[in-house]
């Protein structure tokens, strides 16, 4: 039987689990703590590239966290 459709739930609307958007907010914390930046800095960037993330400017999440990191004057190792 072939597909004839499919479903993303990106944001936790329809199924809600531990990626849900009501835990993103602790998501970005843990990032940022994890990282050893402040959440005040990390998550304006983190947002402000969604668009950049979405068309492919950054060939993987760590890129992107990569990025963040350049921003804000550290260097994070790619590995």
């Amino acid at each position: 039987m072939a597909v004839k459709a499919v479903i993303f739930d990106l944001f936790g609307t329809l199924i809600h689990d531990k990626f849900s958007s009501l835990n993103y907010p602790d998501f970005l914390s843990g990032m940022a703590a994890r990282l050893k930046l402040k959440d005040e800095e990390f998550a304006p960037l983190w947002h402000g590239s969604y668009f950049d993330r979405t068309k492919g400017k950054f060939s993987t999440l760590q890129e992107n966290v990569i990025w963040v990191g350049e921003r804000l004057g550290r260097v994070f190792d790619s590995t």
